[in-house]
């Protein structure tokens, strides 16, 4: 795509939309990732991959799109294999519930830096909520 600099032509940019999307965006795609809630222990993940037209209208673009896919489904493979081993440890007593786990801690600054600025804050100023 001509209108993106030399830097945003070499990389991949994912982005987190909280509180279930992640957009990725390539110098030649973008994809949506986004996960559903279809139980107390299970979820539906979506993925969609979209391309500029100038990329479709390419001679190459079917064999380039099917290796984006294929690459994707190994990606996929990989995390979701990991996925039985995360919801035992969800089961755990030793588990505290909560948005943020410890290791997070600049992730819920962050968010309470934006709520701070985009909520009313409450009486002593304030709207953020403690780390759990």
């Amino acid at each position: 795509m001509e209108t993106l600099s030399e830097k945003e032509r070499t990389g991949t940019y994912p982005l987190a939309l909280f509180p279930n999307t992640n957009l990725i965006v390539g110098n030649h795609f973008a994809k949506v990732l986004q996960h559903l809630p279809s139980g107390v222990e299970r979820c539906t993940m979506t993925l969609s991959f979209l391309f500029p037209p100038d990329v479709v209208a390419r001679p190459e673009f079917p064999e380039y799109a099917e290796k984006a896919y294929r690459y994707t489904d190994e990606l996929l493979a990989e995390d979701t294999s990991i996925s039985p081993q995360v919801q035992q440890g969800m089961r755990s007593r030793l588990r505290q519930p909560g948005r943020f786990s410890k290791q997070e801690g600049a992730v819920h600054a962050f968010q309470n830096y934006v709520l701070d600025r985009v909520v009313d804050a409450r009486a002593d100023g304030r709207f953020s909520a403690p780390c759990q």
